[in-house]
This record gives structure tokens, C-alpha cells and sequence, in this order.
């Protein structure tokens, strides 16, 4: 027999998980209330549309007057508090765009709930999950509460997940692949060619060169990857890329794959390489100084004009990765990101793979096998290319915005759905 959880094991799940150093969590009785006000709002419609929010519980006088996006909370406090309703949060829904504001309530001297007004945050926030350079504008160690859709409530303190109800089931945050230590290792090969071409353009110029942060390619290619995964998910179409091992040959592609469209073997094909070089040189040569090493911090905070076009160049090279796998079939990249083609499509004499290990944690040390039945052409498509080919890393976007990594280990197809 399945039991449904609701906002009462909900409330009782994030009370477990909040940690001692925030603020306190409201009374049980109305951490509850405002638990199940959001979950009603989120069965609400505005004009035809879900509603989706995001709620902030803190004072209102707790933030501050002067600051706003994109380094801050921009507080808007209303003249007249409205009582925390469903019907009031549907209204106001529109007003705070989920992206890139929150709603902000608050209890009063009589322990009731209310809405203060709105806190204008920017979209800098996204950028843990969908990529950017820019840092975002911390939030309080406040409850916060994502309406994303009916019956779909993301709780967290602050920017810290932890834990989400959906389709009535409570999970904690989910998976983030970037973080796997098996993801780090599969682009390894890849990641010690970058840094060899890039100490021959060091012992080239004569210019003082700081130390590049070994992270600081991974990070930078990851985030390229996020900003494209985010612009696929925002489409609503779904979506399949194949990262293969460098030096695949025309064998698997024709044996394997039928790409409709392939690119010339030539320098366009390869321009995320040719600016992850250049962004790395422009760090590196920027810094001056042989004895201190630069990274990623150094380089979302340089004023370089040079370094925010290149920004720029990559952020266009995740567009282009989104809308060539708009088509359909797959794109199929190798691991240096060099584009191979697109609307790629499997043979139909590879076979069919009827079980998958969907893993637990982020290594896939823990797995759960699950059979192939409702899945879509997309999923089954990739799990047979993963199989048939160790090595091959595939991404599957679902048409509702979910994201999965797949891969072969020790003859399974493992898969990770990521956190998104």
C-alpha cells in the first residue's frame, strides 16, 4: 500500500533537517500553516497558468533599505500587510516572477502569518544549477519556500535544499552530478591536454603568467554545460546529447550512429576548445605574478573587458549545443566539446536493453535496478549506445525538464538523474 505524504510530513521532515545555526523555524503549528497555504496555492490557477512562487519568512526590516540585484535583496514593503492566504499568493504569483523575486511574510505579535510585501532578488540565484559567472546575492538563513507547481514544494534555509515534496512523495535534494568524483575522471585525459597546450603558450610569452587553479577548466566547461542544459529544459522539447572518448573513430558512428547532419572536420567545429584557451591565457597572463595561482573566484570577479566577451562566446556555445539538439535525434559532441554533428540516431541493431541501475548517490556506489517500460525513444536510445560502447557519456532532457546522465559500468547502464 502506498501513503501519500502531505504538507504535515513535510513539516515534520524540513523541523528534523534545520540546521542549529539559522534562525529558528516558526512553532510547529505554523510552520504547518504556511507549509499547507503554499501547497493549496499551488493547486490554484492564474489566468490558465500554474501558480508558481517563491516565499521568504523573515522581517521585513531585517533586510536591507538600500540594496537590490544584482548583489542584493531589493525589499518592497507594502503599506497594508495582507493575510497569508491561497487566494492572496495566487494574486501576487505574477508580481513575484519565480526567477527572479520572492514573496515576504512574516508572523505577528498574535502569532499569525502574513505577507509584508515583495523582495526583488535578480536571477543570479540559478547560476549554482544553470551556470554563470556572476556571483548571486546570498539569501538569509531564512525558511524558504519554492511553489513550483501543483503539489510541488521545494523547502530550504536559504540557498541550502532541503527537501522537496512532489507527486506526494518528500525527497532530500536530489543528485548533483558536477560533483561526482566518476564525472571528473571520465574528461581527465581531456582536462591534462588543455593544460598542456595551455603551459606551451606560458613558455611562449615572455609575459609573467600567475598559476591557473587546476578546477579552474573543469568549473568553466561544467558551467558551459549547465547554462546549456538550463536553455534545453526551458524549451520544453526535450533533448539527447552523446559526449564520445576523443579519439573515436568514423567506426562507431557508422556502425552505431547515423548522424543526418556532420560537420566538417575543421577549426569551427572546435571553438569551445580554441576559447577555453584563450579565457585561460587571458586569467593567467592577467594575474602578473608567478608565485600566486588564479581560478574561478578571480575569475567571476575580474572587471575584464576581455574576459566578459569571452564569457559571452561560451555563454552563445551553450545556445548552440541547446538549439543544434532541438532537432531531432541526438547532438553528438566528443568529451573536448568539439561538435561531431547533430540529429544523430541509433542503429536498430544494436539491442534493446531491458534494466538499468538508477543510482542513489552521486558515485553510483548505491543503485537501484529498474526495468525499461514506460520510458521514451530518447532514454532507449541512449541506454543502448551506452551499453554497446563503455565510454560514451549520454544526457537525456525530458520534455518535463528532467536531466539524466547515463553511462556503462562494468557491463550496466547506469543512470543519474540530475539535480535540477
Amino acid at each position: 500500500m502506498t501513503l501519500h505524504a502531505y504538507p504535515n510530513e513535510l513539516a515534520t521532515f524540513v523541523a528534523a533537517r534545520w540546521p542549529d545555526e539559522a534562525e529558528p523555524l516558526p512553532a510547529p503549528n505554523l510552520l504547518l500553516e504556511l507549509l499547507s497555504t503554499c501547497y493549496q496555492a499551488s493547486l490554484l490557477r492564474e489566468e490558465d497558468r500554474p501558480v508558481q512562487f517563491r516565499l521568504l519568512l523573515g522581517p521585513a526590516g531585517a533586510l536591507t533599505a538600500d540594496a537590490g540585484p544584482p548583489t542584493g535583496l531589493h525589499r518592497l514593503e507594502l503599506t497594508r500587510h495582507r493575510s497569508l492566504h491561497p487566494e492572496e499568493l495566487r494574486r501576487l504569483s505574477p508580481a513575484a516572477d519565480f526567477d527572479r523575486a520572492l514573496i515576504g511574510a512574516d508572523i505577528d505579535e498574535d502569532e499569525e502569518l502574513f505577507i509584508w510585501g515583495l523582495a526583488q532578488s535578480g536571477t543570479r540565484w540559478l547560476h549554482e544549477t544553470e551556470g554563470g559567472r556572476d556571483k548571486p546575492p546570498p539569501l538569509p538563513s531564512w525558511l524558504v519556500v519554492q511553489v513550483r507547481g501543483p503539489g510541488h514544494l521545494t523547502v530550504a534555509c536559504g540557498d541550502e535544499v532541503l527537501g522537496t515534496l512532489r507527486e506526494g512523495v518528500i525527497t532530500p535534494p536530489r543528485i548533483d552530478v558536477f560533483r561526482s568524483q566518476w564525472l571528473l575522471e571520465m574528461f581527465a585525459d581531456v582536462r591534462g591536454e588543455v593544460a598542456r597546450v595551455h603551459r606551451d603558450a606560458r613558455r611562449a610569452d615572455p609575459a609573467t603568467w600567475s598559476n591557473l587553479d587546476p578546477e579552474f577548466v573543469r568549473t568553466l566547461a561544467q558551467n558551459v554545460l549547465r547554462r546549456c542544459l538550463s536553455v534545453m529544459r526551458a524549451r520544453r522539447h526535450g533533448a539527447t546529447m552523446l559526449f564520445l572518448p576523443p579519439h573515436t573513430d568514423a567506426e562507431l558512428l557508422g556502425s552505431s550512429l547515423g548522424v543526418r547532419y556532420e560537420f566538417e572536420d575543421a577549426a569551427p567545429r572546435r571553438r569551445f576548445r580554441e576559447l577555453l584557451q584563450t579565457v585561460m591565457r587571458e586569467l593567467a597572463r592577467g594575474g602578473h605574478d608567478a608565485a600566486n595561482s588564479v581560478g574561478w573566484a578571480d575569475y567571476i570577479d575580474s572587471e575584464s573587458r576581455a574576459l566578459a566577451q569571452l564569457d559571452e562566446a561560451l555563454f552563445e556555445i551553450g545556445h548552440l549545443f541547446a538549439s543544434l539538439s532541438a532537432v531531432d535525434g541526438a547532438l553528438v559532441l566528443d568529451r573536448r566539446f568539439e561538435i561531431r554533428g547533430f540529429g544523430a540516431f541509433v542503429s536498430g541493431e544494436l539491442p534493446e536493453i531491458v534494466q538499468i541501475e538508477l543510482a542513489l548517490d552521486v558515485e553510483g556506489e548505491r543503485t537501484r535496478s529498474e526495468r525499461v517500460l514506460n520510458v521514451g525513444t530518447r532514454h532507449r536510445a541512449v541506454y543502448r549506445v551506452c551499453a554497446a560502447h563503455p565510454g560514451v557519456l549520454g544526457i537525456v532532457v525530458s520534455q518535463d525538464g528532467n536531466v539524466r546522465f547515463v553511462t556503462s559500468r562494468a557491463g550496466d547502464v547506469v543512470c543519474w538523474d540530475q539535480d535540477t
